[in-house]
C-alpha cells in the first residue's frame, strides 16, 4: 500500500505542501484560516496520513531524545546494565535514548555529538565502562550533560558514580561481623578511584571495630585471575582467615590456587569479591559472596539527574557528585569463627 504524503493531501485540498505541513503540525506561528486548517486535517485523516513525529519535533524545536555517548559500555556485558537502566527510566518519562558506542575514538565521539545536535537532543549522558576521572569534552559544556560511571577532573560537569568507599567498608564489615580479625585485602595494581576508595573503606571498617590496620595484609595484585592465583602463598603465610578481593576475577584465581593446596573455602578461608559478575560469582564452588557494582541504578539515576536539570535553569554545570550504593550479595564463601 502506497504511503500517503503531504503532496497527496495538498493536491486534494488545493493548497501548497507548506500549507499542509503547517496545518498538520498545528503550527501556531503561521496564519491559516481555521476552516482551511480543519479541512486539511480532515483530508489527512480520510487519506490515512501517518504523521512524521520526528519531523514535527524538529520543526517545533522540542524532541523526546536524550543522547547517550559511551566508550565501551554497550559492548561490555556487565556494564551494559547502565544502558538498560537509562533506557527504562527514560521511557518512564516519555523520552528515547539515542545511543552511540564510540570504542574510545575521538572522531566517532565528535561525529556522535554532531548527529545528536541535528536531532536536537534535550541533553546528553556521557558514560564509561569503568569508574575513573576524565577531562570533559568541550561539546558537553554546550548542552545539559551528566557523567555516569566517571567524573570531571575540573569539577564542572555533574556526575553519578558508584560508592567505592561504602562497598569496601561493607565488604570488610561483613567479614568482621563473622568473627574475623585478621583480614587481608587483595587490592589492584591499577590506579583508580576503586583502588583508593575501597582501601579507605577497608581501613575505616577495621578501625571502627578496634582492629589495627596492618599494611602487610594489603597485597597489590593484577586485577585478573592470575593476580589472585599468584598471591595465594602470600595470603596463607600472612595468617589471615579471610580476604576481601578487589574483583571477582581475582577471587576466582584465588579459589583455584587454594583448591590445589587443599585449603577449603569457607572453612579455612572466607572470601568476599567485588563487581558481582554473575557468570563468575554465582557459579564458583562455593558461590562467591560479593559486592555488586550498581550499573543499572547508575543508568537510572543518570537520567533522573539529567531530567532534573531541565527544570532548574542555569544549574546544568553546577558540580555535584551523586554516589550510588553498592549492594552486597550474600552467597556461600564466608564462614563464622569464634
Amino acid at each position: 500500500m502506497k504511503r500517503v504524503t503531504l503532496r497527496d493531501i495538498a493536491k486534494k485540498a488545493g493548497v501548497s505542501i507548506a500549507t499542509v505541513s503547517w496545518a498538520i503540525n498545528n503550527n501556531k506561528n503561521v496564519r491559516i484560516p481555521l476552516e482551511t486548517r480543519n479541512r486539511i486535517q480532515k483530508i489527512a485523516q480520510e487519506l490515512g496520513y501517518k504523521k512524521n513525529a520526528l519531523a514535527s519535533e524538529l520543526v517545533s524545536g522540542e524532541t523526546k531524545f536524550i543522547g547517550f555517548i559511551t566508550d565501551d559500555v554497550a559492548t561490555t556485558p556487565f556494564a551494559g546494565q547502565i544502558i538498560q537502566g537509562a533506557q527504562d527510566e527514560a521511557w518512564k518519562s516519555g523520552k528515547i535514548l539515542l545511543i552511540v558506542n564510540t570504542d574510545g575514538k575521538d572522531t566517532v565521539e565528535q561525529a556522535a555529538f554532531n548527529m545528536m545536535e541535528e536531532y536536537r537532543v534535550q541533553g546528553i549522558i556521557y558514560s564509561t565502562w569503568y569508574h575513573h576521572p576524565l577531562s570533559v569534552p568541550d561539546y558537553l559544556l554546550t548542552v545539559p550533560s551528566i557523567l555516569v560511571n566517571c567524573f570531571d577532573k575540573k569539577d564542572i560537569c555533574p556526575s553519578v558514580v558508584p560508592d567505592e568507599f561504602q562497598g569496601g567498608y561493607d565488604a570488610t564489615k561483613l567479614l568482621i561481623n563473622a568473627g574475623h580479625k585478621k583480614i587481608a585485602f587483595f587490592n589492584t595494581t591499577s590506579p583508580s578511584p576503586a583502588k583508593t576508595d575501597r582501601l579507605k573503606g577497608y581501613r575505616t571498617a577495621l578501625e571502627e571495630s578496634k582492629i589495627e590496620f596492618n599494611n602487610s595484609l594489603v597485597f597489590n595484585v593484577t586485577p585478573n585471575q592470575e593476580g589472585g592465583y599468584n598471591f595465594a602463598d602470600s595470603l596463607i603465610k600472612s595468617g589471615a582467615t579471610a580476604v576481601f578481593c578487589h574483583n571477582d576475577r581475582v577471587a576466582m584465581g584465588l579459589y583455584d590456587a587454594l583448591n590445589k593446596k587443599n585449603i577449603k573455602i569457607p572453612e579455612n578461608m572466607s572470601i568476599v569479591g567485588f563487581d558481582n559478575q554473575e557468570v563468575i560469582s554465582a557459579h564458583l564452588h562455593p558461590s562467591l559472596t560479593t559486592v555488586g557494582l550498581p550499573h543499572y541504578d547508575l543508568g537510572v539515576q543518570g537520567v533522573k539527574k539529567l531530567l532534573s536539570l531541565f527544570d532548574d535553569s542555569g544549574s546544568s554545570f553546577k558540580k555535584t557528585v551523586t554516589h550510588i550504593h553498592c549492594p552486597i550479595i550474600i552467597r556461600k564463601s564466608i564462614s563464622s569463627i569464634s
